[in-house]
């Protein structure tokens, strides 16, 4: 079972890639890039020497900034779908109407991007 740093840690992350990166969250969030970058890379506190965590009053503030429910930090969502039926409709049209070209294009813009969410989530930058 998680712990409550490793799932906000994580929820962290999922927020970030979310905005497109530390220095777009950090805009939206108001706090600094170097601030969110600690918190995700678990940089160590200088007066204790353990690794930051995302304290329940700062996750309050992250989700007021990334307009999500209170509390949903503290919640493990590594199990929610990705997509919901609807978005996948959405595709499905959207792949219907490009001829073989543009489904290539598409579907390697769309690896592309996984890859660079994935990079996120590893490394959170």
């Amino acid at each position: 079972m998680k712990t409550i740093e490793e799932i906000r840690l994580d929820n962290l992350r999922a927020l970030v890639n979310e905005a497109g990166g530390v220095t777009r969250f950090a805009e939206t969030s108001g706090k600094q890039q170097a601030q969110i970058s600690q918190l995700l890379n678990r940089a160590k506190d200088s007066k204790t020497g353990k690794p930051k965590a995302i304290g329940s009053s700062q996750a309050r503030e992250l989700e007021k900034a990334a307009n999500k429910e209170t509390g949903w930090l503290d919640n493990d969502h590594s199990r929610e779908p990705i997509f919901d039926d609807e978005d996948i409709k959405d595709m499905v049209s959207l792949m219907k109407r490009l001829d073989r070209r543009g489904r290539i294009t598409l579907l390697a813009k769309a690896e592309e991007w996984a890859k660079g969410s994935e990079e996120i989530k590893r490394t959170g930058t």
